[in-house]
Formats: C-alpha cells, structure tokens, sequence
C-alpha cells in the first residue's frame, strides 16, 4: 500500500511541474527524514511565531499492528444477555467501549 501512495505522490508531482526535471521535483518535494530516503515533505509557517516547519506524508508501516480481540460467536452489545462478557471485555480493552459504534454502556 505503501508503494502504491508513493506512485500517486510522485505522478502527482511530475503532472504539477510537467517541463521541470525529476531531478528538481525531487529536491523539491522530497527529503531525507527518520532514516528513509524519497519521504514526501511539506513546509508549514506557524502564524504565532513565524516558525517554519516542514511536515511529511504519514507511513502506514510505521503504524505499530496491535492484536484485536475477537467477539465471541453471534454475540451483541445489543443483548441483554451477554452483560457479563461485554464487561469483561470491556476491561481487557485499552478504550472505552462507549466510544465503539452501537455500543451500551454496562
């Protein structure tokens, strides 16, 4: 998926500056961060300080895959009785799970 965005990201720039060269596209719009080369970066201007600031397009990768926990069969925040397995799968979740879609608070 990675791959893909950074496709997208780079035919968007050659399409946007179509007689520079990619040479200039990729001083332009790309960087070396965080140990990667090609990271896509732009400059941000903070208004209460004048700071300069450049930014750079989110790394799915670098999001850390944490397990989930599976329900249970036909079970249903919905049904009245399953109370106890909700709350007890509620306190083995990191979240509330009020903030879940369709989900009772117990």
């Amino acid at each position: 998926m990675e791959h893909q965005v950074w496709h997208a990201v780079w035919h968007w720039c050659l399409s946007r500056h179509p007689k520079k060269s990619k040479h200039w596209v990729l001083r332009r719009y790309f960087k070396y961060a965080n140990g990667r080369t090609w990271t896509f970066f732009g400059t941000v201007r903070n208004q209460l300080d004048d700071g300069i600031k450049d930014i750079f397009l989110f790394r799915p990768s670098e999001v850390p895959v944490k397990p989930h926990i599976k329900v249970a069969g036909t079970a249903s925040p919905d049904d009245p009785d399953l109370r106890d397995y909700w709350s007890k799968r509620k306190s083995k979740l990191n979240y509330p799970l009020e903030s879940l879609p369709y989900a009772y608070s117990v």
